[in-house]
């Protein structure tokens, strides 16, 4: 199998590639299951993306918010250690460090739909890259409140979720 699909996925993309490579998985048409191109998200965007939450709904063994909420703890609990070595990282001018932590926050952003962050992330990550650390602590401001809003967001759903 020669394949792959970006996180987050949604579940009719998952079976659109399987039904490419298992013959008897024929039951998804590949064309309603391709990711729709992504448009630049406007900063007035909701923090947390609620469709990205209604996917992991359909991954849950018990159609509910379980996964979901399980992987909005798992972030806002590894999150804060991470952010921290963001910060570090541009303080002292470590570009490498910058760029692998900016790397995991972007992915696990990600995840939970927070994808206007998960951008500033992969800003971050390719800033790091590039040894462009006055380009990142420039953002750092803009970050941190983006990362607040939508912290503040899962902890309002999980809440709410019970």
């Amino acid at each position: 199998m020669d394949d792959f699909l970006s996180k987050p996925y949604r579940l009719a993309q998952l079976q659109a590639i399987l039904a490419r490579w298992l013959p008897a998985a024929q039951s998804v048409n590949a064309a309603e299951a391709a990711p729709a191109v992504q448009q630049e998200i406007p900063a007035s965007a909701p923090a947390i993306n609620l469709d990205v939450l209604e996917a992991l709904r359909e991954l849950d063994p018990d159609g509910g918010m379980g996964l979901a909420c399980e992987i909005m703890r798992t972030f806002l609990a590894s999150a804060p250690q991470r952010v921290d070595h963001i910060e570090q990282a541009i303080a002292t001018g470590d570009s490498e460090s910058l760029g692998q932590a900016a790397h995991a926050l972007k992915s696990s952003s990600a995840n939970v739909g927070a994808e206007l962050l998960s951008g500033l992330y992969k800003q971050l990550e390719l800033m790091g890259r590039e040894r462009r650390i006055d380009d990142a602590r420039s953002l750092l401001d803009v970050v941190r409140k983006e990362h607040q809003r939508a912290v503040s967001d899962m902890q309002t759903l999980l809440t709410e979720a019970g």
